[in-house]
């Protein structure tokens, strides 16, 4: 029994092999060592076997002809002027044409007079560039930097920037307890001289006065009384005039007002409002 199980193993691996043996493709290959078999081809452009989807196209650069010129760039070799030339941007020939000023016409060069040399157009213009300054470079006569926006101002004596600040000198500010008038009284926090109290004063704090609402002659201001300096006494102007004469009598009673003198009382008096005594 065990040798039939090895010889039935035996049988089986030889027929694999045969098998194996029968699917092997040959190999065939080219004269380049391409495995034409495998699809493989030779590319005389790439000199290399490639298969496709690869295609066999000319490096760009590399398709240089026995003088050098690139053939994929349009260039040809000018035996004439014994250089590689592209036929749209020269001509190939002995005739060499030149303009007055030498320029080579078939070469496509023209005369520019501001560079006062030839050169081709498409290479290169004939207005010249504008010098650009170098960075930080561009000072005027005072060192400052214009790229920047910073003009002189000649008030301030020093470079600025219009939009950042002014051209126009700051008016001076008075250091803190420094703006005092002559009485010593500081004037940034309200005060002013007081010639009745001979103190600083803040007229929103009090009054100034002698005495509250009286002033220096006695005149008590929130009775409405006010000095008049004519009569030399305390007045009340709707009670009567500080003028003397006019529309007041000898008594000094304001008839505008109404007032008539009573000699019984002694002052004036208005009929309507007090009744005079007789004797």
């Amino acid at each position: 029994m065990k040798k039939n199980f090895i010889i039935l193993i035996f049988s089986i691996v030889i027929v694999s092999l045969l098998l194996g043996c029968a699917q092997t493709p040959k190999r065939i290959t080219d004269e380049h060592g391409c495995i034409t078999s495998s699809g493989y081809s030779w590319c005389n452009a790439m000199q290399k076997c490639i298969k496709p989807p690869e295609e066999c196209v000319q490096p760009y650069g590399s398709d240089r002809d026995v003088h050098g010129c690139i053939g994929s760039a349009g260039y040809i070799w000018c035996d004439i002027k014994q250089k590689c030339i592209r036929p749209w941007e020269e001509n190939c020939s002995k005739e060499i044409s030149k303009d007055a000023h030498g320029c080579l016409i078939d070469d496509g060069e023209e005369w520019c007079t501001l560079k006062k040399k030839c050169l081709k157009p498409w290479e290169e213009s004939c207005v010249p560039d504008p010098p650009k300054p170098p960075i930080g470079g561009d000072r005027d006569s005072h060192g400052c930097l214009i790229a920047a926006g910073y003009q002189w101002c000649e008030y301030k004596q020093k470079c600025y920037r219009p939009w950042e600040e002014s051209c126009v000198p700051d008016p001076p500010k008075p250091p803190i307890g420094g703006d005092r008038d002559s009485h010593g009284c500081l004037i940034a926090a309200g005060y002013k001289w007081c010639e009745y109290t001979k103190k600083c004063y803040r007229p929103f704090e009090e009054t100034c006065s002698i005495g509250g609402d009286v002033d220096e002659h006695g005149c008590k201001g929130s009775a409405g009384y006010i000095w008049c300096e004519v009569k030399n006494k305390c007045i009340r102007p709707w009670e009567e005039s500080c003028t003397i004469g006019g529309d007041v009598d000898e008594h000094g009673c304001l008839i505008a007002a109404g007032y008539k003198w009573c000699e019984g009382l002694k002052k004036c008096i208005r009929p309507w409002e007090e009744e005079c005594p007789t004797d």
